[in-house]
């Protein structure tokens, strides 16, 4: 179970990104296979309220049991590896001491707590960098409850004002989706608005409606209201936003360059593919016994 703010929607954004950071860090492949694997379970953990300080240990602990019983796996991990997908996992919910500054010492730690004898540290560190930078370009989702504050990104690829606009551009386009797909909102209705202050002002109705059914229901009073449940967007919908999927449509969209596409072909030319991670993801919502 997750919240609104933490969905199937949410990891499929960290992943892509974290994807598209690892590119222009020049990650090794190695390094890519890691980061993605901790991506995709990274939220996996929540349990659907809005604090869970304690989700990112137990997607570690999911991630671990998985990668332990799956040897043969869609994201290319082998033994060797689990522990850093563990340690990127648990870190990145971690409260640095000094925000937006790398607590070397925290993730020496938490190699040891998950067995790692021997590993580059200087590549786990960037790992765990970038997944948590990748969480955080994310935060453009929100419109007035913690934002990005670019200024406590760790990584300066990630504070470039191309992938933070790109960021932004990506959350307000899931918006308008979502708005169209899950509330039937319309193009005319959206043209010139913030499709993000939008979405959050349709949630909080939804809520309030929530919870009127809900004592309704406690105090035996009829109520015939629904609350709209949302679909996902995943990784192929983040293909079809973008259009990515569609040479026509790109051709009418200019500003989608030939380079942003180089940078998310990069899923088709690895062995990680879009439909596995997005199937595992369904796995992980649908759990209730991850502790």
């Amino acid at each position: 179970k997750m919240n609104k703010f933490h969905s199937i929607s949410h990891i499929s954004k960290v992943t892509l990104l974290s994807k598209i950071l690892a590119k222009q860090m020049k990650l090794t492949e190695d390094e890519t296979k890691i980061l993605i694997a901790a991506a995709a379970f990274h939220d996996g953990a929540r349990d659907g309220s809005e604090g869970n300080s304690n989700h990112a240990e137990g997607g570690a602990k999911a991630a671990g049991e998985y990668f332990e019983k799956n040897s043969q796996n869609v994201f290319g991990i082998n033994n060797d590896q689990i522990g850093l997908v563990q340690v990127a996992i648990h870190y990145h919910e971690y409260a640095e001491k000094y925000a937006g500054q790398t607590d070397e010492n925290i993730i020496k730690e938490l190699a040891e707590h998950y067995g790692i004898k021997e590993y580059d540290f200087n590549s786990l560190k960037r790992i765990c960098e970038v997944l948590k930078d990748a969480d955080a370009l994310d935060r453009t989702r929100f419109f007035d409850r913690g934002t990005l504050d670019p200024r406590l990104l760790r990584t300066d690829i990630a504070k470039k004002g191309k992938n933070i606009k790109f960021a932004i551009e990506l959350n307000q386009s899931v918006a308008r989706k979502i708005l169209k797909d899950s509330y039937k909102v319309t193009d005319e209705e959206l043209e010139g608005n913030d499709a993000v202050l939008i979405l959050k002002q349709k949630r909080e109705e939804q809520e309030r409606k929530r919870r009127k059914i809900e004592s309704d229901k406690k105090y035996g009073r009829e109520n015939n209201d629904t609350v709209i449940e949302e679909e996902d967007v995943t990784l192929e919908d983040l293909y079809d936003i973008l259009g990515l999927n569609d040479p026509e449509r790109e051709n009418e969209q200019p500003g989608i360059s030939d380079k942003k596409k180089q940078l998310f072909e990069l899923y088709e030319t690895s062995n990680i593919r879009m439909i596995d991670v997005q199937g595992f993801a369904d796995q992980m919502r649908e759990r209730r016994d991850w502790r």
